[in-house]
């Protein structure tokens, strides 16, 4: 991953987005603090994750059909699924749901969560992983597989129509029809 000049090792691409994820998360306490709000508000949780899933199961059904379709060679030369990039995909998607639900916390979170999908993108290039215009692709994906699912979500189920829960052994979706 790059940081900066700095390459990463791919192993640690998991404990930075985690620790980007609780950046982010520090970063909507420490403005609602700082404006006074209520830290027990809450937002619309179950909505969000569930947006977040969906909007990331598209990005990720929408590259996978279009990397077996488009068969791009790597610039490493190591197989033919260059096209377009998944990572850049779910990190775009996940990013535009971010921006969705936070944006009215502070201008912070989105600008953290596009910047983090961003070095997503330059590190799969620097990586030698995918071209520039597979990155861009997967960025669209990723953008637009969110703002179809939030509209669709909007116009399909009203605000509070969506619950999660979870129990030791399970997830479970309710939808309210």
């Amino acid at each position: 991953m790059v940081m900066g000049f700095l390459i990463v090792p791919m192993h640690l691409n998991r404990l930075i987005h985690m620790v980007l994820a609780l950046a982010m998360v520090c970063c909507v306490q420490a403005q609602r603090l700082q404006t006074g709000q209520d830290l027990n508000q809450p937002h619309d949780w179950s909505r969000f994750v569930v947006n977040t899933t969906v909007s990331a199961g598209m990005a990720f059904g929408v590259k996978t059909i279009l990397k077996n379709v488009v068969n791009e060679e790597r610039p490493d030369h190591s197989d033919d699924q260059s096209f377009p990039s998944g990572h850049t995909a779910l990190a775009f998607a996940v990013a535009r749901s971010i921006d969705k639900e936070f944006r009215r916390e502070s201008v912070w979170i989105p600008i953290v969560s596009y910047a983090a999908a961003t070095a997503i993108g330059v590190e799969r290039v620097v990586s030698d992983r995918h071209h520039w215009y597979d990155v861009v692709a997967g960025a669209g994906i990723g953008l637009a597989s969110a703002e179809l699912t939030w509209w669709l979500s909007g116009k399909l189920f009203p605000k509070k129509d969506v619950t999660i829960g979870l129990s030791p052994c399970s997830l479970y979706v309710a939808v309210k029809l």
